[in-house]
């Protein structure tokens, strides 16, 4: 990693879905945060701005949808967008196009791989790194 080392928020209320995300950014040098519903996520980008957000869709209290529309509001004023990508099991014309529509900036498919995680990751936060990290760190994972 070169820089600041941009932080990734991973949002899932699934804890092992956030130990296999969070283990293969962090191998590959990324730092994360993390959080299990949308209200947290919320909360999260109202306190320190992350690099990336890659959220679940589904997920109690306040879902992805509903959590990246009101992460964009909240980012607007003046702000670049932060990157949101959407994890999820589920990937149908109807959760396409919603998620198009709140904004994501991408899918990521569960169970995730690690070439497809760093290849977005590398897409949004550290393009100049991604190639070279996704086939070193692959071959350890």
């Amino acid at each position: 990693m070169s820089g600041a080392d941009p932080e990734i928020l991973i949002v899932d209320d699934d804890s092992l879905n956030l130990f296999v995300s969070e283990t293969m950014l962090r191998r590959a040098g990324y730092k994360t945060a993390r959080a299990t519903n949308g209200q947290e996520a919320v909360a999260a980008v109202a306190s320190a701005r992350p690099a990336m957000i890659i959220m679940d869709l589904s997920m109690p209290l306040m879902d992805g949808i509903e959590a990246a529309e009101e992460i964009h509001r909240m980012t607007n004023a003046g702000q670049s967008r932060i990157p949101i990508v959407a994890l999820t099991a589920n990937v149908t014309n109807r959760h396409a196009y919603a998620c198009a529509a709140s904004g994501f900036e991408g899918f990521l498919t569960k169970p995730v791989r690690m070439e497809d995680l760093l290849s977005l990751v590398g897409r949004f936060v550290d393009a100049d790194q991604a190639e070279a990290e996704t086939a070193a760190v692959a071959a350890d994972f």
